[in-house]
């Protein structure tokens, strides 16, 4: 699991898994902040978290605990 994040965007993604972001079978908006990709095995494969300056709520994602943890090593955005 590894993390970037785009500051122009002020947004954060969380790759769940070494799939390529070419095997994203659907996209999940959770709400506007939120979306969750899946394959086509429809196993969750990264998370994007939008306007990640005002917060990031994880709560109902999945992995929540695993991202939390990563998100908690990564250095947060001005």
């Amino acid at each position: 699991m590894f993390i970037t994040y785009d500051s122009a965007a002020d947004a954060i993604y969380v790759y769940l898994s070494t799939v390529d972001e070419h095997d994203v079978a659907r996209t999940v908006m959770v709400d506007d902040a939120r979306l969750v990709k899946y394959d086509a095995s429809d196993e969750p494969i990264g998370l994007e978290l939008l306007f990640v300056s005002e917060g990031i709520d994880l709560e109902g994602l999945p992995r929540a605990d695993e991202v939390a943890e990563v998100l908690r090593r990564f250095p947060r955005p001005a």
